[in-house]
């Protein structure tokens, strides 16, 4: 009980972290109503791709009943996999009603959870391994929810935003929970 006491506290910031790195991933920074046309590029997706997954491989380093070394090269594989999977980006978000679309929404969501379902999966997590891999996958849920509540509607958020915010959120929250639950 006390295990999935410490999973939940541990989603809980983690989903934010996920939420809003996923806006920062598609609005190129932390913009809470829209990009601004004005806006110049900036630093913001790039240094999402060094601090996306690194709250998660942290968590793994601080539950992993591994000897240091063993903890330390698998929490790298988490942070450097989150992180080079969040850069992949796709251009059919708001067809979903294209199956090509959903493939690539599928992929690429999968991806971003390739690394912690690897390194679970490795470790005997049956169940917790194909979980946050679905974790991934529930990218297309997201933009499905997102293209389905602005269907012909203009402004902001966008289909787009409000599938990339619940993805990270649920990919990041759920990853994380699971970790805890493997570390005890």
């Amino acid at each position: 009980m006390l295990i999935a006491i410490f999973a939940a506290l541990a989603a809980a910031p983690l989903l934010v972290w996920g939420a809003f790195w996923a806006l920062v991933r598609d609005q190129d920074g932390p913009y809470f109503a829209g990009k601004p046309a004005d806006a110049p590029s900036n630093k913001w997706k790039e240094a999402g791709v060094g601090l996306f997954g690194l709250p998660l491989g942290l968590l793994w380093l601080a539950t992993c009943n591994q000897p240091l070394q063993v903890a330390a090269i698998e929490a790298a594989v988490i942070w450097i996999g989150m992180g080079a999977a969040w850069t992949k980006g796709h251009d059919k978000g708001l067809g979903m009603e294209d199956p090509a679309a959903r493939w690539a929404m599928a992929w690429t969501g999968a991806i971003v959870t390739l690394a912690p379902a690897l390194v679970l999966g490795w470790h005997g997590h049956v169940f917790l391994a194909p979980l946050v891999l679905l974790a991934g996958v529930a990218k297309v849920g997201t933009y499905w929810i997102g293209y389905r509540m602005r269907r012909g509607k203009v402004g902001w958020p966008h289909a787009n935003a409000i599938g990339a915010v619940l993805h990270g959120a649920i990919a990041v929250g759920v990853t994380g929970a699971a970790m805890v639950l493997a570390g005890g």
